[in-house]
């Protein structure tokens, strides 16, 4: 499946650096890299910048999308919001595209191991390719990977920042890990 095109980005900074995220007219595409949540979450000042690929058809759908998703962001790091309800234009195989389904439906504040999600999908043995498909997710947070666990620990995650980040987002739901 090709990946879609950009037609609004939002970046911000932060303190290890910028975050982005990106809209098309058919929804988010990308969010990286998800470290930046904990900054915005301590409410650094950051330095924004609101970017629009050309004029035309899409433009205002896909900045709507980005403002929807912003505010959402908020009131998650606020305490205030649990899901995410904006639309997602995403590339990916179709194993990739069924993990990140399945993940959307991991209820806030809980968690499941890598296995699990493999055995829900009828592929005991694959959590290794489960693993993957997360690391592979362009909207950590709205596709919540970081509510995917190894079977002894937290396991990986594909920012920056790494575990730090999955830690960051688990404990504030509330995870005891």
């Amino acid at each position: 499946m090709p990946t879609p095109t950009p037609l609004a980005r939002y970046t911000w900074s932060y303190g290890q650096g910028r975050a982005t995220l990106s809209a098309s007219e058919n929804g988010l595409i990308a969010f990286t890299p998800a470290a930046a949540l904990a900054a915005r979450a301590h409410w650094e000042t950051p330095a924004e910048q609101f970017d629009i690929a050309g004029c035309g058809f899409g433009i205002e759908q896909a900045t709507n999308w980005l403002d929807t998703a912003l505010l959402q962001i908020d009131e998650y790091l606020a305490g205030t919001r649990q899901h995410f309800i904006v639309p997602f234009d995403l590339a990916g195989t179709e194993f990739d595209r069924s993990v990140w389904r399945l993940l959307q439906e991991i209820p806030y504040g809980e968690t499941v191991t890598y296995g699990r999600v493999a055995q829900a999908l009828g592929r005991p043995g694959a959590a290794r390719a489960v693993a993957n498909a997360c690391g592979r997710n362009p909207l950590p947070l709205f596709i919540p990977c970081h509510r995917v666990v190894a079977q002894n620990g937290p396991g990986g995650y594909h920012d920056v920042e790494g575990v730090q980040t999955k830690l960051f987002l688990l404990r504030h739901e509330g995870v005891r890990i």
